[in-house]
């Protein structure tokens, strides 16, 4: 039987992977967060431990 993962693992590699593409894009959080019309601040957070 296959465990499926709770929503703050995934919650957690959608982080990891959000920071992954944004870092293979070159682009600075700053420069994202302008990109998608948010803070900066909400951004590291979501990259961080990815809660909003």
């Amino acid at each position: 039987m296959t465990m499926k993962p709770t929503p703050s693992v995934q919650r957690i590699r959608l982080a990891m992977e959000l920071r992954k593409l944004r870092e293979r894009a070159d682009m600075t959080a700053t420069e994202a967060a302008r990109s998608l019309g948010t803070s900066q601040g909400q951004l590291s957070n979501v990259e961080s431990d990815g809660s909003a």
